[in-house]
């Protein structure tokens, strides 16, 4: 049995929660020769370093979105550069060969997008959210 409690965004008390001043004003990651490519942006494995700078999950148990395409697959999805892809269909993903195999099955199965777990990693935006996130993986009809 599945159970789900489904409840109102509280937007004030999102809003005069505290911020860590540590995370205040955070950059997004740079580019480095470890990204790879893939619809939508660039990605690459979470390092221990952005994992603390972020603080969206322990080293290795995800992808750093670097980059992100204006009108591509993650800019529709509302990804941005400092969120971790976490799961692709309930399925981890901790390197982008693993990111890329779970988006080619999804297509061999017929599907034109994929639900994304994706950690938030600015405190600003979105807080402490881990959120799903539909992204596009072929074109509309």
């Amino acid at each position: 049995m599945l159970r789900v409690t489904v409840r109102a965004r509280d937007d004030k008390a999102l809003a005069s929660a505290e911020l860590d001043p540590k995370r205040a004003d955070m950059k997004p990651p740079k580019p480095s020769d470890a990204d790879v490519k893939v619809t939508g942006g660039t990605v690459r494995t979470l390092t221990t370093e952005e994992a603390t700078k972020f603080d969206v999950g322990a080293a290795g148990t995800g992808l750093i979105v670097v980059t992100v395409e204006t009108k591509g697959a993650f800019s529709k999805a509302d990804i941005f550069p400092g969120d971790v892809i976490l799961e692709i269909n309930n399925k981890a993903v901790k390197t982008p060969k693993e990111y890329e195999d779970a988006i080619t099955a999804a297509k061999s199965a017929g599907k034109k997008d994929v639900i994304a777990r994706v950690g938030c990693g600015n405190q600003e935006r979105c807080f402490d959210l881990t959120v799903l996130r539909p992204i596009e993986i072929a074109p509309a009809e």
